[in-house]
């Protein structure tokens, strides 16, 4: 019993080891793919109801959107994204 315990323990622990993580400019890169698709929802809803809801959408996305931005900027991040420019210009996805 303790053995089998152990086994599936250390299988775990190196489950979670292995588990791949995203890194920072990806989550920006979904970050504003969020924020156009709530842009996209908005401009497409047509209830009343969800009008309301699309405006939240745009809302939450924006702000996570502008903390991973900030969170590069604090870690000095620099890659092929222009953190200035993608404030300004959020085009395409």
């Amino acid at each position: 019993m303790m053995a089998w315990r152990s086994l599936l323990t250390g299988w775990l622990i190196e489950e979670q080891r292995t588990a791949t993580v995203p890194n920072l400019w990806e989550l920006i890169e979904q970050a504003k793919c969020d924020w156009l698709y709530a842009h996209s929802y908005y401009n497409n809803v047509s209830e009343p109801d969800l009008l309301e809801y699309a405006i939240y959408m745009i809302k939450a996305s924006e702000k996570k959107y502008a903390y991973l931005l900030k969170q590069a900027r604090f870690e000095g991040l620099k890659e092929e994204i222009h953190i200035n420019r993608a404030n300004k210009y959020m085009t395409g996805c």
